[in-house]
């Protein structure tokens, strides 16, 4: 019985692209010529995918201030860190890879960014070209910190992108540190900083170690079978009964827990650096007042982020890359190591200067006197027992020749 399709089905409004074989034309019914069977129809064609377009009929008029993306990087950002939420919750083993949150995050970026301003979008080819014409990963890190510097408009979408990043960090550091005081009323000021600042860094280490470890298994999950193929491990995974989805889903997972590990580790060790902290300790309403006038506690300021989230970005590329090379070895280990390093630096300083600037506002934080330590109270009685002068009191006097 053959299958037929009536004319009358057929939209006269869409144009199928098909074509009738007029030679072997026939009908259910010859008095009939309404219909036409399927084999009569050349299925020989192409559909037409409709472009993707900007969104956003106009850009705003906003004087060249870049408004509209800055905003977009707020909205952007908003979605990023829901994304990095079901990323991590994925790589800790609590959800599948296909979460609401990683899933929704990653729809929410794709539909902000069609609202970019047209010169937003020719500011980032110019920039993309300019970095894959430069030569090595120094001059790519210096390209990319250039190209956005110089281009008020590609700056504020990539502030605008970070603002939402930060209320996490803030939220974990101001909630370690009332935590803290809360369980120990006796805590003294620098362990309750110290606890502020432990939870601001942990959590930026955490959201660091998502993006990359997420980023990693992605990665693993493009490459070509014919790699795939090749990869000793991967066989051994398909011999153990494995289907080849699982398998390769099995060792991306486990190389982008390795990358989000090291990237966890090299997050937090770089803020150890000089500086590296201003930003974290601000965020977590535990800033140091920084000495100096504006200009110095800017610069202070600006130095010191720049430089860690440089060294935090580019690692994280460089741990990816690495996880990456474990199954296709001809990834080179730089790959994009510089261009992420500028990008961290670039949009860091500013923010960093910001934090530097505003420490001079905020309140020397001096030590209570009034409240001591248990510690305190026991190093005390035992130099009156033995008759040694108190350490404390030592160190607290000043020293006379």
């Amino acid at each position: 019985m053959a299958d037929w399709l009536t004319l009358d089905d057929i939209d006269d409004d869409i144009d199928f692209g098909f074509g009738v074989d007029n030679d072997n034309f026939g009908s259910a019914d010859d008095s009939d010529p309404s219909w036409l069977t399927l084999d009569d129809i050349d299925l020989d064609f192409d559909i037409e995918e409709p472009e993707l377009t900007n969104p956003v009929s106009e850009d705003l008029d906003d004087g060249g201030l870049g408004i509209q993306d800055t905003l977009v990087g707020v909205a952007s950002g908003a979605n990023t860190l829901l994304k990095i939420g079901g990323d991590l919750a994925h790589l800790t083993g609590l959800v599948d890879e296909d979460n609401w949150a990683s899933e929704q995050g990653q729809r929410g970026m794709d539909y902000w960014n069609g609202f970019k301003s047209n010169e937003l979008l020719s500011l980032e080819e110019k920039r993309r070209a300019a970095i894959d014409s430069a030569d090595g990963e120094w001059s790519k890190m210096g390209t990319a910190v250039w190209e956005t510097m110089t281009s008020p408009r590609l700056l504020a979408n990539a502030l605008g992108e970070q603002v939402p990043m930060m209320m996490p960090i803030a939220g974990a550091g101001r909630a370690a540190g009332v935590a803290t005081k809360f369980f120990i009323p006796s805590a003294s000021t620098k362990l309750v900083t110290g606890a502020a600042t432990a939870g601001a860094l942990g959590t930026g280490g955490l959201m660091q170690a998502a993006d990359v470890g997420a980023e990693t298994f992605e990665r693993h999950l493009k490459l070509d079978n014919d790699i795939w193929n090749e990869d000793p491990d991967y066989q051994k995974l398909l011999a153990e009964g494995f289907s080849e989805q699982e398998a390769k889903e099995r060792m991306a997972l486990t190389l982008g827990r390795v990358a989000a590990t090291a990237s966890f580790g090299t997050s937090v060790a770089s803020n150890m650096i000089p500086g590296g902290r201003i930003l974290d300790k601000a965020l977590a309403g535990v800033g140091k007042p920084l000495k100096g006038g504006v200009l110095t506690r800017a610069a202070k300021g600006a130095a010191g982020e720049s430089v860690q989230e440089a060294l935090e970005e580019g690692s994280g590329a460089l741990f990816g890359n690495l996880g990456v090379q474990q199954v296709d070895p001809s990834v080179s280990a730089t790959e994009g190591v510089g261009e992420a390093a500028g990008m961290g630096a670039v949009v860091a300083g500013p923010m960093g200067a910001g934090a530097g600037i505003l420490s001079g506002r905020t309140p020397v934080a001096e030590e209570d006197e009034s409240v001591e330590t248990l510690t305190d109270d026991i190093d005390r009685l035992e130099s009156e027992v033995s008759g040694e002068p108190y350490q404390g009191d030592m160190f607290d006097s000043p020293t006379t020749l």
